[in-house]
């Protein structure tokens, strides 16, 4: 898959579409998780790091399909 096709599959996920509201549910879960993770870690005095780490990562994650999404071309507006 290209950048283009990428770009216009992200397109067509709506905010009423099952797989990103799917993909939406699961990446806010697991940055909700990782960042309490963090949080007990800190509060123990263990090493945080890779916990922060890995919350930053999904929401980056989460941040970009969002952005490509909304800035893509949906199939139907094709000509």
């Amino acid at each position: 898959m290209d950048e283009k096709q990428l770009n216009r599959a992200l397109a067509n996920l709506t905010d009423d579409n099952e797989a990103w509201m799917a993909i939406d549910h699961l990446l806010t879960e697991s940055k909700n998780h990782a960042t309490l993770v963090a949080l007990d870690v800190a509060v123990k005095g263990e090493d945080r790091t890779w916990q922060c780490g890995y919350a930053q990562a999904l929401g980056d994650i989460h941040r970009t399909l969002d952005k490509r999404r909304k800035e893509g071309v949906p199939i139907s507006s094709s000509p």
